[in-house]
């Protein structure tokens, strides 16, 4: 949505840009620092990321630039390569890509679906790490590159401190903490933390290490390295760069939405985030994402639109040309002092203080990615906690799955006479919980059908529907007749699968319709009062599971069936054995259906075709009653529209014998006796008439 554009608007933007600008300055010389690249490399990422995801992204208010988990990665990785620049700065590139066809591919909706406990742990960890890391430089020691490294070495730390350092760093971090709120709405605290320690050190003289020499204009251009030897560890660097990129962003820019009730473009926002990181790349900038702090600090301000983030960068970059000589005294335990403010904010409090109610699930997955967050790596961390989540939702759906058996007893009386029982499957029917239906089967042995109602299920995988089908092959081993209720839209789905386990004839739309189809094999004594045993019936369809499933259920009626799979074959099948029925679909390849019926009725003209066609083939299938068939169904077709065919067929073939047998009596009658025709007819007869 484009924001409009008024003074008030303008003057908001202004002086939010301006307020998160102040706000910046210090954080970004802090992750500099800490990263190992320097504290230009931190001004630099916060100008050019800044200025370039507020002109691209697609949160309008948000504030980007370096971030405490993208620093801390960032600083394992130029460890990693040895202090290789060049390398580094070929992830950062790659980094800016990768998040470029996140973007492009429109999997900026997928950070929804990473579980709040998940996200939880990896923040607190990011905290923690920050604050592992900051406690040499805070003591004036030398910095560690890792947390388990800072824990290992702290007592070495504290006999190297530097009680100048550590004044100062206390001195901070009381400023940073005890500062009213009336004076950080205008000045940040970290600000005047950086402006009043500084200045004490300055003029005390104190001996304590301090930032150094800051380049004064624009940076210089660095190209990033790319070899087939350095190809592997830099790709993945940049992965695990834009990964965590893209999901520090889109959670800042949730947070923006909860702040302004507005709604972000999660897709455009990765885009914007990946142009701006790819560019860093040619200044040395460090790479970065929304920053959630800054950003709520400019909508606090009064900023609303991309002005504010262009001014934040603008500010920015007018203090690089101009004041970059200022910053080379400040001492790096202020900080230090302001980074463990930093990190002591990332904490996630909110889910602290539910630590004695939390669910036991959702503890132990903010557990498992905090400790692997600190310990071990940070995308690993979200990896593992994202498929520990996926694996208890598994275990909580599944155990909600039910599956019930009716009636009971499997001899109770009923109008099927305990014939057909129904297994209903109730919740989500999935590869949790297909265990269930298989340790269910064998109490339907010894039924002659077995219905799956499955009309209440929501959904259904492909590792469910093979557990179906397996369970049906079983059962028909012990010649149980299977029959699946399914929802309408599941059923099409189904049919659309063209799953040669689940034809299309066993599955229904409700469970009436399944128990009528039951009745008709519980009951064949009415079946051959309606259908004269013994008839002979011809199959000739290409697909072998439904003529093997009809040929199956006709034989259990007492007919006697022959299936062919081509047309040529179903010719000889009928020249060697003459049948009272054919069943004959038109669509089936090599001999045309239309042709090889146009041969049945040449040389059997008194056997009766039902033609099986499909949607717009119907014309196919009037021009075959033309030739002489005697109906057709559309495919797919349910068994019982198909056997009220055949029995028609079979009257009308029954009926035209009996009226062939009375013909040939009376020809065989002696002509005294058989009525005569009228040639035959003398005039005394016409005239007893």
């Amino acid at each position: 949505m484009t924001a409009k554009f008024s003074s008030l608007s303008v003057r908001g933007d202004l002086f939010g840009g301006l307020t998160a600008g102040i706000v910046a300055l210090p954080l970004a010389l802090a992750f500099g620092v800490a990263s190992g690249a320097g504290a230009a490399a931190g001004l630099y990422g916060a100008i050019v990321l800044g200025l370039l995801a507020a002109l691209a992204g697609g949160t309008r208010m948000q504030i980007s630039g370096p971030t405490g988990p993208m620093t801390v990665v960032f600083a394992a990785i130029l460890i990693s390569m040895e202090g290789n620049l060049a390398m580094v700065m070929g992830a950062v590139f790659v980094c800016g890509m990768v998040q470029i066809l996140l973007g492009l591919s429109r999997a900026g909706a997928l950070v929804r679906f990473i579980p709040y406990p998940v996200v939880s742990g990896f923040m607190s960890g990011i905290g923690l790490i920050i604050i592992l890391l900051q406690l040499a430089p805070l003591l004036g020691a030398p910095s560690q590159s890792s947390p388990t490294g800072a824990l290992l070495a702290l007592p070495q730390t504290l006999m190297q401190m530097n009680f100048q350092a550590a004044f100062l760093s206390l001195l901070t971090l009381l400023i940073v903490f005890l500062t009213p709120m009336r004076i950080s709405r205008i000045l940040p605290s970290p600000l005047v933390a950086l402006i009043v320690v500084t200045l004490v050190s300055m003029a005390a003289g104190f001996r304590v290490p301090v930032i150094g020499e800051i380049p004064m204009g624009l940076p210089d251009v660095v190209f990033p390295v790319f070899s087939w030897e350095t190809i592997k560890p830099v790709v993945l660097a940049g992965i695990t760069l834009a990964l965590l990129g893209s999901i520090d962003s889109l959670l800042t820019s949730l947070v923006a939405d909860s702040v302004t009730g507005t709604r972000h473009n999660s897709n455009r926002e990765l885009v914007g985030q990946g142009l701006g990181n790819s560019l860093c790349a040619f200044v040395g900038g460090l790479p970065g994402a929304g920053a959630t702090m800054r950003t709520v600090v400019n909508i606090k301000a009064g900023g609303s639109t991309r002005l504010s983030g262009v001014t934040h960068a603008v500010f920015l970059l007018v203090l690089l040309m101009g004041a970059a000589p200022l910053a080379q005294n400040i001492p790096l335990a202020v900080l230090a002092g302001i980074l463990v403010k930093v990190g002591l904010d990332i904490l996630d409090y909110r889910f602290i203080k539910l630590l004695k109610t939390a669910p036991r699930d959702d503890l132990m997955v903010m557990t498992v990615v905090f400790v692997l967050t600190v310990f071990v790596d940070l995308i690993i961390a979200v990896g593992v906690g994202v498929l520990f989540s996926m694996a208890l939702i598994t275990k909580r759906v599944s155990s909600q799955a039910r599956v019930s058996l009716w009636p009971e007893d499997e001899s109770a009386t009923s109008r099927m006479q305990g014939e057909v029982r129904v297994l209903e499957i109730q919740g989500a029917f999935f590869f949790g919980s297909t265990s269930r239906l298989t340790d269910n089967v064998d109490q339907v042995l010894g039924t002659r059908v077995i219905i799956f109602n499955c009309s209440r299920i929501p959904f259904i995988d492909l590792s469910a529907v093979f557990a179906l089908e397996e369970t049906i092959e079983r059962l028909k081993a012990s010649r149980i007749t299977s029959l699946v209720v399914m929802p309408p839209k599941i059923r099409a789905q189904l049919i659309a699968l063209n799953h040669a386990g689940l034809p299309s004839q066993i599955l229904f739309p409700d469970l009436k319709s399944a128990l009528m189809e039951a009745e008709n094999f519980t009951k064949p004594e009415k079946t051959k009062k309606a259908l004269v045993p013994g008839a002979k019936i011809l199959l000739v369809d290409d697909e072998k599971d439904f003529t093997e499933m009809l040929s199956l259920r006709l034989e259990e009626r007492g007919h006697r069936v022959w299936v062919a799979h081509d047309g040529m074959e179903g010719l000889n099948l009928l020249r060697e054995q003459p049948q009272d029925v054919v069943v004959l679909d038109l669509r089936m390849p090599g001999m045309g259906g239309l042709e090889v019926l146009a041969q049945m009725k040449k040389e059997f003209p008194f056997v009766e075709v039902i033609l099986l066609t499909g949607h717009g083939s119907e014309e196919s299938a009037v021009h075959g009653m033309r030739m002489g068939a005697f109906d057709y169904l559309m495919k797919p077709a349910e068994f019982s529209q198909l056997l009220d065919k055949i029995k028609a067929a079979r009257r009308r073939k029954v009926a035209q014998e009996d009226r062939i047998r009375q013909a040939e009596m009376l020809l065989s009658l002696p002509s005294a006796v058989r009525p005569l025709n009228e040639e035959e007819e003398t005039e005394e007869v016409r005239a007893v008439r």
